[in-house]
């Protein structure tokens, strides 16, 4: 990976949890990293019906230097964008970098 390839910044995020009535209930997010130097590549986009709303799901490829802060439940703020980490992998096993697998998640204005 070239540092030229890392042109955006991101931070991390993790959800935290209370106990509610039906069990733990996301409660909001805290910060575990800022200005995460990454680079990032859209895949496809699509829309999907969730509940009577018709929403626009973009999903992304993040890549950054190997990190171990960085879960499957997280997300990242770009900007003001919120992409929702599904998977984190190693790609080379070497602990040399991170691609993260993310979706951006909005409801259609149309």
């Amino acid at each position: 990976m070239n540092a030229g390839d890392l042109r955006e910044v991101v931070n991390i995020e993790s959800p935290t949890y209370i106990d509610g009535e039906q069990g733990k209930e996301l409660s909001g997010w805290a910060t575990v990293a800022t200005n995460i130097p990454a680079g990032i590549r859209s895949v496809r986009a699509f829309e999907k019906l969730r509940g009577a709303q018709v929403a626009q799901e973009t999903d992304f490829i993040i890549k950054m230097r190997y990190r171990t802060d960085v879960e499957a439940d997280y997300r990242l703020v770009w900007g003001e964008r919120l992409l929702y980490i599904s998977a984190a992998i190693d790609p080379t096993q070497r602990r040399a970098e991170l691609e993260i697998m993310a979706s951006e998640r909005s409801p259609s204005n149309g």
